[in-house]
């Protein structure tokens, strides 16, 4: 190797760099310059992808290589939002547009529900939108002063439930015996390995959290809807929400008015 290819090398990886840190930088400096909000402008909450406690932002050059997860948000950065929209006085509401939304846990959609009620209380109102609502979707939604649907919409609706996986079956079959020593009779981690089936005592703790955050839930939902939790509960139950006319679920006051996205935005303008 000459020493000019060697020196060729050595300047285009000088000029390569270069131009990578004038790119990280321009990145750095755009994502910390505030940003000017316009008078009676309305946030918009996309709920669609994945919502988690929070979200792993990577590193610069994720979002330089196209890398980064834009399908994932963080609950920690909506709240952090939620909160500056309320204080800003030229952000007059908020507006839900509902989608195949996914949370965590139960405890990230009721997070996210309780900063938008927040955000209500101090007088903005929350509109929210949808094709179709997601149980999750929709117990964050019905925070909203007005819900509405597309015609083709749909509510999926049916309540909280659990299910494990058991492998003593299979263990059996192939000769292996997993050995346990617990104290106590509510010790269900290893259950999976040494029964076939759920115990009595794991139901009894699985049922008692599942329908403690069900009945929260419903409170939640019946005060905001002005409906009964028992009539909630009662159509989850029934199953037959994800299959119902649209009409059906203004007659139970679940949604407002069934409508286009474009008549939503005209009316929020």
């Amino acid at each position: 190797m000459t020493l000019a290819t060697v020196c060729g090398i050595a300047i285009f990886l000088l000029i390569s760099g270069l131009f990578l840190m004038i790119s990280l930088a321009g990145m750095l400096a755009s994502d910390s310059a505030p940003t000017k909000v316009k008078e009676n402008s309305v946030f918009v909450i996309k709920l669609d992808g994945t919502i988690s406690e929070r979200t792993d932002s990577g590193t610069p050059f994720d979002a330089l290589l196209g890398m980064g997860d834009m399908s994932s948000m963080g609950l920690d950065d909506l709240i952090a939002c939620i909160r500056k929209a309320k204080d800003n006085d030229d952000i007059k509401g908020i507006y839900l547009e509902g989608g195949a939304t996914q949370f965590d846990a139960p405890a990230t959609a009721q997070q996210l529900r309780d900063a938008l009620k927040d955000f209500k209380q101090s007088g903005k109102w929350v509109v929210a939108y949808s094709d179709q609502f997601l149980q999750a979707n929709y117990y964050v939604a019905s925070v909203a002063a007005n819900i509405y649907l597309n015609s083709n919409g749909m509510i999926d609706f049916r309540g909280l439930g659990g299910k494990g996986e058991y492998y003593k079956g299979l263990y059996d079959k192939i000769g292996v015996k997993y050995l346990v020593a617990k104290v106590g009779k509510y010790k269900s981690y290893v259950e999976s390995n040494t029964l076939t089936g759920m115990s009595d005592y794991d139901r009894e703790q699985r049922s008692a959290y599942i329908n403690g955050i069900w009945n929260y839930w419903l409170k939640d939902m019946a005060e905001s809807r002005g409906v009964k939790a028992e009539d909630l509960n009662q159509m989850a139950n029934d199953s037959i929400m994800a299959f119902a006319d649209p009409q059906y679920y203004i007659k139970a006051k679940l949604v407002d008015k069934i409508i286009f996205p474009e008549e939503v935005k005209a009316d929020i303008k």
